[in-house]
């Protein structure tokens, strides 16, 4: 089965941040950086799929 993940652009007290939502695993991932949040969807991408 493979992954959907939801991506979001959130700014908060800290900043902005990027928020991954894997709705498969019900995961919530937080990134401060572009490159972390596209290095995870890419690792996910690579394990799981993507639909």
């Amino acid at each position: 089965m493979a992954a959907s993940l939801i991506v979001r652009v959130v700014d908060g007290r800290d900043g902005r941040c990027i928020v991954i939502h894997d709705l498969r695993s019900r995961e919530v991932r937080e990134f401060r950086t572009w490159a972390a949040a596209l290095q995870y969807a890419q690792r996910v991408a690579e394990e799981q799929g993507l639909r």
